[in-house]
């Protein structure tokens, strides 16, 4: 997906002009677009569709997911989805999730088309201005969200994620009580939202323990649930 959106920034006049300092264009895909023209975000949604749609097709729930969500909904531990995709894909994986594992779905489950609720007032009119969708990972915005949804503090919170450069970096900013690094098959998914290399974002990479199964994620909590 990157390198399909840069080919599009790199031909579109209106992002190339920007002086904004902040803008990164060979950063955060989902940033990148909001630099683009009409045209160029035109062409970005095809792309995003494209991928998103084939990745529906080829969607498989990840091996442990239904042991690991009854085990947490049997313990009383609230459990939500934090993804850059959109809603459309959380149905999906809820549909599986039930079909496969009889599990109920997570809560929330917010994607990049989610609105923040608690920004918007009774009006109407008020409610269209402030609809503005809660910014995606790598801002910590959707897990402050989920706490608050939840009415919990962020230290109270467990970040689980396969992409250290926005889940781990996001619970670091949302200063989460700890982050896990899930490595499937020894593997790190790019979910194409960049990175930085500075000493910051390389420590905001860093997660508190890191797993390569979900399996090894439900042996910790159980044992220390027994020890509790």
């Amino acid at each position: 997906m990157r390198s399909r959106i840069y080919e599009i920034a790199d031909n579109d006049p209106y992002l190339q002009s920007s002086t904004d300092p902040s803008l990164d264009k060979r950063g955060d895909v989902l940033e990148l677009y909001e630099y683009l023209s009409k045209e160029g975000q035109k062409k970005a949604k095809e792309v995003f569709r494209d991928i998103e749609e084939k990745s529906l097709k080829d969607m498989k729930l990840m091996e442990g997911l239904g042991k690991l969500c009854e085990f947490l909904d049997s313990n009383g531990i609230k459990r939500a989805v934090l993804t850059r995709n959109v809603g459309r894909s959380v149905d999906v994986m809820h549909d599986k999730l039930w079909n496969e594992h009889s599990v109920r779905d997570f809560y929330p489950a917010v994607n990049r088309e989610t609105i923040d609720h608690y920004l918007l007032s009774s009006g109407e009119e008020e409610m269209k201005e402030n609809s503005t969708p809660i910014p995606m990972k790598p801002a910590p915005d959707g897990i402050l969200y989920i706490c608050k949804v939840w009415g919990c503090s962020p230290q109270d919170v467990v970040m689980v994620g396969d992409c250290s450069v926005d889940d781990i970096v996001c619970a670091c900013r949302a200063k989460c009580g700890a982050s896990i690094l899930l490595k499937y098959k020894g593997k790190e998914y790019d979910n194409d939202s960049g990175g930085g290399d500075t000493t910051t974002e390389k420590e905001e990479r860093k997660p508190t323990i890191t797993v390569s199964r979900l399996e090894e994620l439900l042996n910790i909590l159980e044992s220390n649930n027994e020890e509790s």
